[in-house]
């Protein structure tokens, strides 16, 4: 009994902190795919307006859509539409739509838009074409539509209207379309609104949640199979009593089966628990029953079926295959070539644990930098082009937190 704690124990806690790294992983892979057609949307987004009129509530000069917790917080149970809100101090805003809290693998994240042709009613806000990279532009393309074609064709456009002026101080502004859901971990973009993850740490990460998975799988593999070699007895016994090698294997292969579920199990409750703490570490609400993370609940289950199945083959077609009489007698011993196995999996799982403290300690001594990219400007860079939509970020005001100044599309 205690034997099979210990296992059960071991691949659920490898299986809990595998678990966490993946949702993290997953999580920065699936940025802004919510939004309805992402797949041909360049820097756009969709947010469900709950009340008010998408029409109109965003057309009109110093209108002002707030999420619904920002809502709640400023006017608490009261029903928030046609009220005025002051912001800054001077100037006043008309509530005309909420909209739904913003998810959080949403690479926009703000509490209020404010209709963009209320900039024009500022005073010294330049608006021009020339007027800095402060304005954001999200676009949806026909189906189908290549925008490298019409990049090309912008060329002689930045030329005459913008980058005349630019050439004379030896800098040059391009023209690109940045798809939606390459802002979060590709975006080349200088001045962005966005919220960026990092490339390089979805690939640590995704490669220390494999080796914490196969640490504990191959232990349990190991110990599941180093405990069969002492069934030996117990296979000769039931073999003259009548069991036949099928229900041998059967019986073998489900009661790994079922233990690794249990670990599964156990491992999904431990997720549930540490799941607050870990999201406060990565400053993100992840959630493992997200529909996003469907792939991922799949692949573990099917991880798990196949270190049971495997971790079970060892008595089902090894053990189940001998002789009643020769075991009775004393005449089992393990073979050789089974025992260089097993060793050749403990080698390699404490070359891994070994290889991952090493990774930590030089980590947390400074010599490997995981985070912060550096920050440069190169001759030629982007500057995302403005059609449809356009954003101008704005600094935090303690009456309404983050704004966002859109106009509607």
């Amino acid at each position: 009994m205690m034997f099979s704690l210990i296992n059960l124990a071991g691949l659920a806690v490898g299986l809990t902190a595998s678990i966490l790294i993946m949702l993290y992983v997953f999580n920065e892979l699936n940025f802004d795919t919510f939004h309805e057609k992402s797949d041909r949307i360049y820097r756009m987004f969709s947010f469900d307006l709950i009340r008010g009129n998408p029409e109109h509530a965003l057309k009109e000069p110093f209108s002002i859509v707030l999420t619904a917790d920002e809502a709640h917080k400023i006017f608490k149970d009261e029903d928030p539409l046609g009220k005025l809100i002051q912001y800054n101090n001077q100037y006043t805003l008309k509530v005309t739509g909420i909209i739904e809290p913003i998810p959080a693998n949403s690479h926009l994240q703000f509490n209020a838009l404010i209709s963009f042709s209320t900039l024009y009613e500022f005073d010294n806000v330049y608006l021009d074409w020339d007027g800095g990279h402060g304005y954001l532009t999200y676009v949806e393309f026909i189906p189908a539509f290549d925008p490298s074609s019409l990049e090309k064709r912008l060329e002689a456009f930045m030329q005459k209207h913008i980058n005349y002026k630019y050439n004379q101080v030896g800098a040059n502004l391009v023209m690109m379309f940045e798809p939606l859901k390459d802002v979060h971990l590709f975006s080349s973009a200088m001045a962005d609104l966005a919220t960026k993850g990092n490339l390089k740490n979805i690939y640590i990460f995704s490669a220390i949640a494999l080796f914490i998975l196969l640490i504990a799988c191959i232990n349990f593999m190991n110990l599941a199979t180093a405990r069969s070699s002492k069934r030996a007895r117990e296979v000769g016994v039931r073999k003259v009593i009548g069991a036949t090698e099928g229900k041998l294997r059967r019986q073998f292969l489900a009661e790994s089966t079922l233990l690794s579920l249990f670990a599964m199990i156990l491992a999904l409750i431990m997720v549930e628990l540490v799941q607050p703490v870990f999201n406060d570490l990565v400053g993100r609400e992840l959630s493992l029953y997200d529909a996003a993370n469907t792939f991922l609940l799949a692949g573990i289950f099917v991880l798990i079926i196949l270190v049971g199945l495997v971790s079970g083959s060892y008595p089902a077609f090894y053990l189940a295959s001998f002789k009643p009489v020769r075991v009775l007698k004393g005449g089992f011993v393990s073979s050789r070539g089974k025992t260089l196995f097993r060793d050749i999996l403990v080698v390699f799982q404490f070359a891994i644990t070994i290889g991952l403290i090493v990774c930590t300690i030089v980590n947390t001594s400074g010599k490997l930098k995981v985070f912060g990219n550096p920050c440069c400007l190169p001759k030629h860079f982007p500057f995302i082009f403005s059609i449809a939509c356009s954003i101008a970020i704005m600094t935090r005001k303690k009456d309404l937190g983050n704004c966002l100044f859109i106009s509607p599309c």
